[in-house]
């Protein structure tokens, strides 16, 4: 992805603030679903930049532990409020990263 944030830096005279079209989908239809994916498009190339899962369950920490060392669990609240969530997420790691773009 760092070859696409590449490329649309590029296209943009090398200006590191580039656009980019940021959407959600969910493993359910509706707001009840417990996973979630929010992606970050280039308006100019068409290229996903990044991505971001978010997840409201680990079925390690349900079914096998309850102290498990990997949990997949990374967002609690509404599940229409993931895609909000991951684009905050999104956005900071993009500034604060090795793509240092915004």
């Amino acid at each position: 992805m760092i070859k696409a944030v590449e490329g649309a830096v590029s296209l943009n005279d090398n200006v590191r603030d580039i656009s980019v079209a940021l959407d959600g989908t969910w493993q359910k239809r509706g707001h009840s679903s417990m996973n979630g994916v929010i992606t970050a498009t280039s308006l100019d190339t068409g290229k996903v930049i990044d991505f971001e899962c978010l997840s409201k369950y680990c079925f390690t920490c349900k079914n096998i532990s309850s102290n498990c060392e990997n949990c997949q669990k990374n967002y609690e609240g509404s599940s229409g409020g993931m895609e909000e969530k991951g684009a905050m997420k999104i956005f900071q790691r993009s500034v604060f990263s090795t793509k240092n773009v915004r």
